[in-house]
């Protein structure tokens, strides 16, 4: 063989050696399984945890005489849960999403369109010093958003399918009797203070 036909078959040898080395790139360039196949996932964002009272009336004392004094509520606010969704969501769900995320877990919390309780709430209450002080009743509430995502047939990618955003309220009512010259840290008892105005 010459040496013209030599390297002609060397040349040859390697194109065919390259051939066989691209093929398998080919077959990895598939996306990979990223997540189970029609796997459901609610998230929540901006999510807030709050206090609102329902039910109040406000009492100043203006000396320092001991004095016992029974008094109710008097003016109450309209408090009503709702949620707000777009499309493969049930406004439902996402409402029981948001609740667990801002008002507990396991709660019995607020459906779309309830109002939160505005009854009358009585307390027998002894002043010993001067002050301004509010009577109240209300309830945890929770606001903000929900995503949902869902995993795609084939596992290789994840696409957002629906959110939504409401407000909903923990349903077992709290009461107190707040002093409006002291600090105050529960959520619903910081709403009661600004009663005291």
């Amino acid at each position: 063989m010459s040496k013209k036909l030599a390297a002609m078959a060397m040349a040859t040898g390697v194109a065919a050696a390259s051939i066989v080395v691209l093929g398998p790139v080919t077959a990895a360039s598939a996306a990979p399984t990223i997540c189970e196949p029609g796997f459901v996932h609610y998230k929540t964002y901006s999510s807030t945890k709050s206090g609102r009272v329902t039910a109040w009336a406000k009492e100043v004392k203006n000396d320092n005489q001991t004095d016992k004094f029974t008094f109710s509520t008097e003016q109450t606010v309209t408090l009503k849960a709702h949620f707000t969704a777009t499309g493969n969501f049930e406004g439902k769900v996402g409402l029981k999403k948001l609740a667990e995320a801002t008002v507990g877990a396991g709660v019995e919390f607020g459906l779309a369109g309830e109002i939160a309780n505005t009854k009358a709430y009585k307390r027998e209450v002894t002043f010993t010093s001067r002050g301004k002080w509010v009577i109240w009743a209300g309830v945890y509430t929770g606001s903000g958003g929900v995503v949902r995502t869902q995993c795609n047939s084939n596992g290789t990618k994840i696409n957002e399918t629906g959110s939504g955003t409401g407000n909903t309220f923990q349903r077992a009512r709290v009461t107190g009797l707040t002093n409006c010259a002291k600090p105050v840290s529960d959520r619903v008892e910081k709403d009661a203070k600004t009663k005291c105005g």
